[in-house]
């Protein structure tokens, strides 16, 4: 059961809350699930974007806040560094192994 729905700031996404302690995000235009965040035990009360639209903040029982990081390009980074010895050392061709290259920022790479 949803608890609580917000609209994204350009109306393209929703993002609903749920029991589960799930929030969804869906493309409105076709309704698509485009990802899903885990992180409350139990039912989130309140959803909604921030101004900007790159975060979101939830409240939930389990007497959480959460802010969500929602801009792309950030995650990006923090998967990429996750990545990094396997990018450097593992079995890729060439192009894969610099995928991550637009998301380093200077320092970010130990091997770099």
């Amino acid at each position: 059961m949803k608890s609580a729905v917000s609209f994204g700031l350009k109306g393209d996404v929703v993002a609903s809350a749920s029991d589960d302690g799930t929030i969804r995000f869906w493309q409105l235009s076709g309704g698509q699930l485009l990802h899903t965040f885990t992180g409350h035990r139990g039912i989130i009360w309140q959803a909604s974007f921030d101004d900007s639209g790159e975060r979101l903040a939830s409240a939930g029982a389990d007497g959480q806040i959460r802010l969500w990081n929602l801009r792309i390009q950030d995650l990006m980074r923090q998967g990429c560094l996750w990545l990094e010895d396997y990018l450097a050392y593992g079995d890729l061709s060439e192009a894969d192994g610099t995928i991550c290259e637009d998301y380093w920022e200077y320092g970010d790479r130990v091997n770099g």
